[in-house]
């Protein structure tokens, strides 16, 4: 679990132990951590991702009852979902690419965002509308990335 901190004036932070206690709690007492402080980095986005994280995902994820905590796993099944019937998915046998494995583990879900990323923009841009669509059925308002 990662918690985020502010250092003051004087570079001294406030560590939120109530929130930490919470997180510890699922754990049998005596139970031995690890902490590290990373300085954090600045993160490149395009315009695109900042629309689709800033604008879309968050209402929806909320409407659906889901905490912002969640959207790493959240974008991922959005992306199963979206991809798992897309042509550029399927073995030549026509049986989709992306599949759990013997543990339930999804493969080879494609990555939309990262740099990793080797979907046409095009595609990602189908990925997004598609997800303002289902943003659309729930009831959520999604601006336009104009907007």
């Amino acid at each position: 679990m990662k918690f985020k901190l502010v250092s003051n004036d004087y570079s001294k932070v406030h560590i939120n132990t109530e929130l930490i206690n919470i997180y510890t709690g699922r754990y049998k007492p005596g139970t031995s951590y690890d902490l590290s402080i990373t300085r954090r980095q600045a993160k490149k986005s395009t315009p695109m991702r900042k629309y689709y994280f800033g604008f879309v995902l968050p209402p929806l994820m909320l409407k659906v009852g889901h905490s912002v905590d969640e959207t790493k796993e959240f974008h991922k099944q959005l992306k199963i979902r979206h991809f798992i019937d897309h042509p550029d998915f399927l073995d030549a046998e026509g049986k989709p690419t992306i599949k759990q494995d013997e543990w339930g583990i999804w493969q080879n879900v494609p990555h939309v965002f990262r740099d990793e990323s080797t979907l046409n923009i095009s595609v990602k841009k189908i990925f997004v509308d598609g997800v303002r669509k289902i943003a659309a059925v729930e009831g959520v308002y999604t601006p336009d990335p104009g907007e």
